[in-house]
């Protein structure tokens, strides 16, 4: 009996143990577009409208308005109007990373070209034969607040000082020195983070850089610093949230993205994913994932936001989109009835009346989805040509043919 009673014990807990396991590792299903393609203009750039190369690696601006583009042919400015090539002459292609620093300065990173920088004209280069770096072969680039530069190679992580001297980040971290950086970011309190392309994941700390043991795939990383927390994003569609020392406090799992290469941190709590698969937008105080329906569709790499707050995507094999901010909502994107010729529209109470000639449509403007109401059901099918709210909150419809409504 005391053996029975200590299995039916320990099976229970291992129920438990399973129930806390699976809340932890939420799966959100997907909901096609956040609405993004209602409030934005797209337009793709590639080797037809103007994009020099169509397989681009990053995407940057500099404080002077310019957008930077880095691709593998070359690296390429863009005004508004133009994209121009810089740097033909002293051969700057390869780009993998670019990072953008104080007054209009960009920094650019090259594969098997080592690393240099722009700076209205003048071009810096440092390689392997005119300076201390140790590996030409730079994979990503970031910048602190002072100025100070890192650097991801094949080879492990380096610095590039405002004295300009070079050195080793963790010198005495053989593993670390002998891996290829995939990304590096600045986090909380201007502490460098680093993955690996073998997907382990190192954080700065007083006593050096130090592995995330939590991690075994990760990919990309951001630190959203109004919550002092960092997100990760695996080779397997999961989306992390973890505290200042990569603690892992929630894990979301993407059913429609995989390959998360990139995580920007947008305005109203939200995070924008590009993956190989796509995009799509995580609304933190939901939980809620919304997959993207945009032109861009495959192997998204980076995005960034500009200083007017267009979104700019670029894509190892489409190119760059640009996605402008627009004033105006295509209403059309979120009717789900049949459509019909417009002919009155009304706001009441948080709800917008769109009069057809087929009966009346109701938008939830909280959402922006459409919704059936049940006492407005009789207007169906009915020619409607003006609707009126009333001081007194009552709403008047006039139909072609059915005469007044009161309702």
């Amino acid at each position: 009996m005391k053996k029975q009673r200590i299995w039916k014990n320990t099976g229970w807990l291992l129920l438990w143990m399973l129930f806390l396991a699976v809340c932890a590792c939420q799966s959100v299903q997907a909901e096609t577009s956040d609405h993004l393609n209602m409030t934005m203009e797209q337009e793709l750039y590639n080797s037809q409208n103007g994009l020099l190369y169509t397989a681009t690696t990053d995407i940057a601006q500099t404080t002077d308005g310019f957008i930077w583009i880095g691709s593998y042919g070359c690296l390429m400015r863009y005004d508004g109007v133009e994209f121009i090539r810089i740097g033909e002459e002293e051969g700057i292609s390869n780009i993998t990373s670019l990072a953008a620093g104080k007054d209009g300065i960009i920094w650019f990173g090259m594969e098997n070209k080592g690393l240099g920088y722009y700076n209205h004209g003048v071009i810096k280069l440092y390689t392997s034969k005119n300076s201390d770096l140790f590996s030409d072969n730079i994979q990503t680039i970031c910048l602190d607040e002072e100025g100070n530069v890192y650097f991801g190679t094949e080879q492990g992580m380096g610095c590039i000082n405002l004295e300009n001297q070079i050195s080793r980040i963790s010198p005495e971290n053989e593993k670390l020195c002998g891996e290829r950086i995939r990304n590096t970011i600045m986090g909380n309190q201007n502490l460098l983070v680093c993955i690996c392309r073998d997907g382990d994941l190192y954080f700065q700390t007083e006593d050096g850089m130090e592995l995330a043991e939590a991690f075994t795939d990760a990919r990309s990383v951001v630190y959203e610093e109004e919550q002092n927390r960092y997100w990760v994003g695996t080779e397997s569609g999961t989306l992390c949230q973890c505290d200042e020392t990569f603690q892992i406090k929630k894990e979301i799992s993407l059913e429609s993205l995989e390959t998360i290469n990139d995580i920007v941190v947008l305005e109203d709590e939200k995070l924008f994913l590009c993956a190989d698969e796509g995009t799509g937008v995580y609304d933190i105080t939901s939980g809620q994932f919304y997959l993207q329906d945009l032109v861009m569709d495959d192997s998204v790499d980076e995005m960034m936001v500009d200083l007017q707050g267009n979104y700019w995507l670029c894509s190892s094999r489409l190119g760059v989109l640009k996605m402008s901010v627009n004033s105006f909502l295509n209403i059309g994107e979120v009717l789900t009835s049949e459509k019909s010729v417009v002919n009155t529209t009304a706001v009441f109470e948080n709800q917008l009346l769109i009069g057809c000639d087929n009966g009346l449509k109701v938008v939830d403007m909280d959402r922006w989805e459409e919704i059936e109401v049940a006492k407005l059901k009789e207007l169906s099918g009915k020619r409607i040509r003006h609707i009126l709210a009333d001081e007194d909150g009552t709403l008047w419809f006039c139909t072609n043919g059915y005469g007044l409504y009161c309702l």
